[in-house]
């Protein structure tokens, strides 16, 4: 019996230890992938309340001829970063949203994988419901981290098409061929769910999402 007792204490420590160890992994994990470049300045042209964070978001309406696109930027950027690829779309005559998650850049509030995927809802429930374009006419573009919130958004709507340029499977995947408890952004899994259509773009010698993702 005592050495039941012993094997019982061991077990019970070990899967202690193991629930710390996930624990640990999931914050550093987040704090991976979002390193929360917050600058504190606005440099968009409007505001949208996504819980309890207000983002920073650059919109323009261009013509009504070509479609929407929302753009999800990468994890080490912010809007005042990509402004001039945000101005080739404008150029062209699309129109276009693009965000800043929430503790990113001028947002508030604190970044991590819930807070994106309600940051993007947010930003679609604008374009859907205030802008009233239909969702077909919404192209998704996710770059990097992006491709997480934006995947996750195609999932659950059809919209026109999805963009992801360097995506990863899942963030996990990123550095191990298979996903772990502590996984985020299964974009892999996502994808399974979702009928839209989907355009990588992914160069075979980046060295930081390896290409196999």
């Amino acid at each position: 019996m005592k050495i039941f007792r012993i094997l019982s204490g061991f077990i019970a420590a070990a899967i202690f230890l193991l629930i710390i160890a996930v624990i640990l992994a999931y914050s550093f994990m987040e704090s991976i992938l979002f390193p929360s470049p917050h600058t504190g300045k606005k440099t968009g042209n409007m505001t949208l309340v996504s819980g309890n964070a207000e983002l920073d978001v650059f919109y323009h309406r261009g013509s009504g001829m070509l479609p929407v696109i929302l753009y999800s930027h990468g994890n080490n950027e912010y809007l005042a970063k990509i402004q001039p690829w945000l101005n080739e779309f404008k150029n062209r005559g699309y129109s276009i949203l693009a965000y800043d998650y929430a503790g990113y850049g001028g947002s508030s509030g604190k970044a991590g994988e819930k807070q994106a995927k309600l940051d993007i809802e947010t930003t679609f429930k604008f374009l859907t419901e205030k802008e009233r374009f239909m969702p077909q006419e919404i192209i998704v573009i996710g770059y990097y981290v992006g491709s997480g919130p934006s995947s996750y958004l195609a999932s659950g709507h059809k919209v026109r098409k999805l963009i992801l340029i360097a995506p990863f499977a899942s963030a996990v995947q990123v550095v191990f061929k298979k996903s772990l408890p502590f996984d985020r952004f299964k974009n892999a899994e996502e994808l399974s769910r979702s009928t839209v259509p989907v355009t990588i773009f992914h160069g075979d010698k980046d060295r930081l999402i390896p290409f196999r993702n």
